[in-house]
C-alpha cells in the first residue's frame, strides 16, 4: 500500500468536499449531537480528514468525519478544518472503517460488518501478512489482534473479549450484503446475527426480510418455520436442574449409585411410592 502523505491542515471549503458512497448513513441524533456541543464549546473538536485524488483532477473526497461535515453545513459554515492527505484507495478505507469504528453507538449488525470489512481490506492492503507458515487464516484464528490490530482497542472500549470481536467478525464474512441490507437500522442482536449467518447464502435474504415483516421473536423460529419445522419448545424451569443431577448420576460409580439410591429410598420413601402407583408401576411400594 502506497504510504499516505499529509499534506497540510487547512479550512476547505465545505461545497468543494465531495461525499461518496458512504459505509455509514449520517444519523440526524449524531449531527445535532455534534452541532450542541460546538454551541456550546466555540470549537469542533477534531478536523475532518479528506484526500485530494491525483488521478481525479485534485478534487477533494470526504475520508472521515461525515457527522462533523454535515453538523458545520447545518450551521452555516463555508468551511471547516480538515487535514488534507494524499493516499491509496485502500488507505482511505481503512480509515473511514475506523472512523466508524470509534463510534460508540454502533448496532451489533454494523460492528460486525465494519470488523469483517477492516480485516478483509488489511489483507489487501497488507499482503504480507498474508504470508508465513501456516497462512493468514491459521494466524487470525489464532490471534484477532495480529492482522487487525485494533481489535484488543475495540474490546476493552466496549466490554467484549477478543473472541466476542472474533464471533463479530465471522459473523460479517458470512452474512451476505443483501440480507445486511435488509437488517439495516434494525434492532437485531447478537444472538439472532448469528444464527443468520449460519443459514445458507441462498436462503438468508429470505429469512431476514420475513424476521424484518413479521413478529418473530428469533431468527430461528424464523428459519424453523421456512424449513416446515415446528417451533422450538421452551424448556421448563426444572429442566437444568434435572439435567445436572442426572449428569452427576451417571458419571458417579456404582457404589455411589447405590449409597444415593439407597439414601433417597430411605429420606423420601412415601413420594416415590406415590409417584410409582401414579404411573402404574407394579411393587410401588
Amino acid at each position: 500500500m502506497r504510504e499516505p502523505k499529509l499534506l497540510k491542515v487547512a479550512d476547505v471549503a465545505i461545497a468543494e468536499i465531495e461525499i461518496g458512497d458512504r459505509k455509514r448513513p449520517v444519523s440526524a441524533a449524531g449531527v445535532a449531537s455534534i452541532s450542541q456541543s460546538i454551541r456550546e464549546t466555540g470549537v469542533m473538536k477534531d478536523e475532518i480528514i479528506v484526500r485530494k485524488v491525483r488521478h481525479q483532477g485534485g478534487k477533494l473526497m470526504l475520508i472521515a468525519g461525515g457527522h462533523r461535515l454535515e453538523a458545520a453545513r447545518s450551521m452555516g459554515w463555508e468551511t471547516i478544518p480538515a487535514k488534507i492527505y494524499d493516499c491509496s484507495d485502500d488507505w482511505a478505507e481503512l480509515m473511514e472503517i475506523d472512523d466508524n469504528l470509534s463510534s460508540v453507538d454502533l448496532s451489533a449488525l454494523e460492528l460486525s460488518v465494519f470488523l469483517a470489512d477492516r480485516k478483509k481490506v488489511h489483507l489487501r492492503a497488507f499482503p504480507e501478512s498474508a504470508r508465513g507458515k501456516a497462512g493468514a487464516a491459521a494466524r487470525w484464528d489464532d490471534d484477532a489482534t495480529e492482522i487487525v490490530s485494533f481489535a484488543s482497542t475495540i474490546a476493552e472500549k466496549r466490554g467484549m473479549s477478543d473472541r466476542q470481536v472474533r464471533n463479530y467478525i465471522t459473523i460479517g464474512e458470512h452474512l451476505t450484503p443483501d440480507a445486511a441490507r435488509i437488517l439495516a437500522g434494525s434492532s437485531i442482536g447478537f444472538k439472532d446475527l448469528m444464527a443468520l449467518s449460519k443459514i445458507s447464502a441462498e436462503r438468508q435474504t429470505e429469512v431476514a426480510s420475513v424476521y424484518i415483516g413479521s413478529k418473530a421473536k428469533s431468527i430461528e423460529e424464523v428459519d424453523r418455520a421456512a424449513r416446515g419445522e415446528p417451533p422450538k419448545q421452551k424448556p421448563a424451569p426444572e429442566d437444568g436442574h434435572y439435567l445436572k443431577m442426572m449428569d452427576a448420576f451417571d458419571r458417579a460409580p456404582m457404589a455411589a449409585r447405590r449409597r444415593f439410591l439407597n439414601q433417597l429410598w430411605n429420606e423420601h420413601r412415601d413420594l416415590m411410592a406415590s409417584e410409582a402407583e401414579a404411573a402404574g408401576w407394579e411393587g410401588g411400594a
